[in-house]
């Protein structure tokens, strides 16, 4: 503890993120987090450089079964043409996003494919979006892969 509260008042999630701001969900690509596929880049911590007036409220669904794509809709603000989304801090084969397409109320869609194998188990995965300047925002546990016959 540090003592430090630069981001205090951000995310008002009854204290669910005590604890791991440092160093328990990082993103850290060296120690298996769980980001995207091999090969592809090195994705930003969650919590780095968020930008203000930037931020995720919610997405629906906010569930998959693994083996499965589903249409999700992300309620925000600062969204723009050429942000990206991610999932972070999760086990087994990331899910991914394609399509995303920005309307102009604080909406976008995206199609989320998750892919088969991973843990027998339900998986949270941390929504990360980035923004063209590089800033990002964070919906940790925001989007959960499960198992399912």
């Amino acid at each position: 503890e540090d003592g430090s509260d630069e981001e205090d008042g951000s995310d008002e999630e009854d204290g669910s993120d005590e604890g791991r701001d440092e160093g328990e969900r990082t993103g850290d690509p060296d120690g298996g987090s769980g980001n995207a596929a091999a090969g592809e880049p090195d994705e930003p911590d969650p919590g780095d450089d968020v930008s203000s007036g930037s931020g995720i409220d919610s997405v629906e669904p906010d569930r998959l079964r693994a083996g499965r794509s589903v249409d999700v809709t992300i309620r925000g603000s600062g969204f723009s043409s050429g942000v990206g989304i991610r999932f972070t801090n999760g086990n087994g084969p990331a899910p991914e996003a394609s399509r995303i397409r920005i309307s102009g109320d604080g909406t976008m869609t995206a199609t989320v494919t998750a892919r088969s194998g991973g843990p027998p188990r339900d998986r949270s995965w941390d929504l990360v979006i980035s923004y063209p300047d590089g800033s990002t925002a964070v919906l940790e546990d925001g989007f959960t892969v499960f198992r399912g016959n």
